[in-house]
């Protein structure tokens, strides 16, 4: 996924504090507060599967009232090539 990472979030979810991170060519992490959120696979990713789980991040982000302390992890396991 060579898209420029900042364009795939939508401006709700960046300002929901979500971020992308590449740490290397095969896995895309969705990061909020230093926290992993997700963690996708560049080979299976795609812009709207991500963005739909950011969405998920957005929703329990204004649902606890801006608290980003929550800790669940989700791993596609679809975009991770499973079935």
């Amino acid at each position: 996924m060579r898209e420029d990472l900042a364009a795939i979030l939508a401006d709700q979810q960046r300002a929901a504090g979500l971020c992308l991170e590449e740490p290397d060519d095969h896995v895309l992490l969705l990061k909020q507060a230093n926290r992993i959120r997700a963690v996708f696979s560049q080979i299976g990713a795609t812009k709207n599967s991500i963005r739909a789980e950011a969405d998920r991040w957005v929703v329990v982000f204004l649902g606890k009232g801006g608290d980003r302390k929550s800790d669940r992890l989700v791993v596609n396991q679809t975009d991770l090539g499973g079935h």
